[in-house]
């Protein structure tokens, strides 16, 4: 499994664009106004780019995500649950 998965790349305006809402975030907060505090989260998440990339290791390369990930990922999830039901019934059965 990876590291670390960006979870966008930012130009220099998408990081002004971060900046402002966090602060306008923060400020909303401070005042009560929870509602728009949220709103303004949830557009400052969607700032920026996605970037195909995850490191193993933070001093390590950069690796692209291939579009077979997830359904590796699927995979590794099916053989997880196969094995748990099979250990849970090797558990209620001692030899």
């Amino acid at each position: 499994m990876p590291l670390y998965v960006p979870s966008a790349a930012l130009t220099p305006e998408d990081a002004q664009t971060y900046e402002r809402l966090g602060n306008e975030a923060s400020a909303a907060l401070h005042e009560g106004n929870f509602e728009f505090y949220q709103d303004l989260q949830e557009a400052q998440q969607r700032a920026g780019s996605f970037i195909a990339k995850f490191l193993h290791d933070p001093s390590g390369p950069v690796d692209d995500i291939y579009p077979t990930l997830p359904s590796d990922i699927e995979s590794a999830v099916l053989i997880g649950r196969t094995v748990q039901k099979f250990l849970r019934r090797v558990e209620n059965h001692p030899v």
